[in-house]
């Protein structure tokens, strides 16, 4: 297991609330943001990522330059603000103990720039290639044209999610087939007309562009009933759907998962055993999916020239994890990420910032290593205990109260933490793993695409199964936070060590528990509306 995954907590020194809360936040989910050639700085997204908290974990950021040529990385533990903490860095670079630095990450983002045609030496895929096969997670984006094949078009995943080459067919940086996204002045009557001109400068102001995050999965709540949620990286815990993105006149674009050879091999020669590109387990190549698309702003008098009627596909999430093998996130243009068009949005607050910030942080926790975020939400199961506001209305017991209260009160604390689709995922996944059943029911994934505009994306609602299963697992869990607050109270524990197996076994029993419970409450409820309707 890799030793950055929180595995127990030791209760041994922990006196109160604030000590479990800072013991909890240890683990980082490490982030190596690479970039080369002329992207001379990522500070935007750095200085957001870096620190944040997320959910049930906290992000840790540090900055590599790619050297294409020879000569040994540069370490430098105390960076200036704009420099990196890694130059002249290789994905063989080794630290002073002859460790790989790929190693003391859990997630890389490639924000890549260079457009030669020579690829990166066999020796560099390779090492980068066995990191990802253990579970690793990568970001990669380059621009227009064939901006970024240089560092990321032979990278086992990312080369083949995304266009980078002629080959590709790539969109260009000008002409009418370029993808243009620049969005007009809402308060100028012209430029939303039509008529008036839309400058490039349009880019760098607070207006974003809209984008459509496709349907991800359907979840039915009865017979009648079917709602549809987005991909959890384009999910915001307060404002639901992240739909916008910054605008820039001329993207990049992904490719289309029906056009990616499932079987290919690896395009670099190396000593894995395994050389398929996309691995194969139980009969299944996993597929990657688009899970946003973006719309060409033909209707708009732009400065760039007119460009044509077009859908591109925005962003590609490939889950390796169904595979063994770390995920894989592409996106269109690193001018979603930093410089000038993020810059006046930035500015501007609010809505839209939140969201593409969100964004940034979705990305990091949907690539991490498997088992990573998921052990930081187990004893997040015990945290938000102690929040509002279930601290306040269980600060003692559960008294009389339903299991159904428990639950609602429960996902309160929960969703003020990890969102109502975050809450939606964690039940889901248990209910999987005690009612395989019952999940296939539930969840199911969504094929064909759909019309989404009467949909609603963003909230899952308060959905009566999730209340009794959050129920059931408060219930489960109550001795061991009783022992905490014992702790916490400077009194005597009945556990030494709190861990991740015993917590996991807890959460799958009050699973069950609340499953059951429900089915019992359903049952009866049936009975009695059939009493009441078809007796005679």
């Amino acid at each position: 297991m890799e030793p950055n995954i929180l595995t127990h907590v030791e209760l041994k020194e922990l006196r109160h609330y604030h000590d479990w809360y800072r013991y909890l936040r240890k683990t980082k989910l490490r982030v190596l943001m690479v970039i080369d050639g002329g992207l001379t700085s990522i500070n935007t997204v750095y200085e957001y990522m870096q620190g944040k908290t997320l959910g049930c974990t906290q992000i840790s950021v540090k900055r590599a330059v790619y050297g294409y040529g020879g000569g040994n990385v540069v370490i430098d533990d105390t960076p200036g603000d704009n420099d990196p903490h890694y130059s002249n860095f290789k994905f063989t670079s080794q630290k002073a103990n002859g460790q790989l630095i790929l190693n003391d990450f859990d997630v890389m983002f490639i924000f890549a720039i260079e457009s030669s045609s020579t690829a990166l030496p066999d020796d560099q895929l390779a090492a980068l290639h066995e990191w990802m096969n253990a579970g690793h997670g990568v970001f990669a984006t380059g621009d227009h044209s064939t901006l970024g094949q240089r560092l990321a078009s032979k990278i086992p995943r990312v080369g083949s999610m995304r266009k980078w080459t002629t080959t590709d067919g790539v969109p260009p940086g000008s002409g009418e087939d370029r993808i243009d996204t620049n969005q007009p002045d809402p308060t100028d009557a012209a430029q939303m007309a039509g008529t008036g001109l839309v400058p490039n400068t349009a880019q760098s102001d607070e207006y974003p562009q809209t984008i459509t995050a496709l349907p991800f999965k359907k979840l039915y709540t009865s017979p009648f009933r079917r709602l549809h949620y987005p991909h959890e990286i384009l999910c915001h815990p307060k404002y639901g759907v992240i739909n916008v993105m910054p605008d820039h006149p001329h993207e990049g674009e992904c490719e289309k998962p029906a056009s990616i050879t499932l079987n290919a091999a690896v395009p670099f020669s190396t000593t894995v055993a395994n050389t398929d590109e996309y691995p194969e387990v139980g009969g299944n190549r996993e597929r990657p999916r688009i899970i946003a698309t973006g719309k060409n702003s033909h209707q708009y008098n732009l400065q760039k020239g007119e460009v044509k009627q077009y859908t591109f596909d925005m962003i590609s999430a490939y889950d390796g994890h169904k595979a063994n093998v770390g995920r894989v996130v592409v996106d269109s243009t690193w001018h979603h990420w930093f410089g000038m068009n993020v810059d006046g949005i930035k500015a501007a607050g609010g809505k839209n910032w939140a969201k593409i910030g969100r964004y940034f942080l979705n990305v990091a926790k949907y690539l991490a290593p498997k088992g990573l975020y998921k052990n930081r939400c187990t004893f997040d199961v015990l945290d938000a205990q102690f929040d509002y506001p279930f601290i306040e209305e269980y600060v003692y017991d559960f008294g009389r109260d339903s299991i159904y209260d428990i639950g609602r009160s429960f996902n309160a604390s929960l969703v003020r933490r990890w969102g109502k689709c975050g809450v939606l995922k964690f039940v889901l996944q248990n209910i999987c793993v005690v009612r395989p059943w019952l999940c296939k029911l539930l969840e199911k994934e969504l094929i064909p695409r759909i019309d989404i505009d009467p949909v609603c994306l963003s909230c899952p609602p308060h959905e009566l199964l999730i209340d009794y299963v959050l129920g059931g697992i408060a219930i489960q869990t109550q001795e061991v936070r009783e022992s905490l607050k014992m702790q916490f109270a400077g009194q005597d524990v009945k556990r030494s060590a709190i861990k991740v197996e015993e917590l996991d076994e807890l959460i799958q029993k009050g699973t069950e528990y609340g499953v059951n419970a429900f089915l019992e409450q359903l049952k009866a409820d049936v009975a009695k509306t059939e009493k009441a309707w078809l007796s005679q």
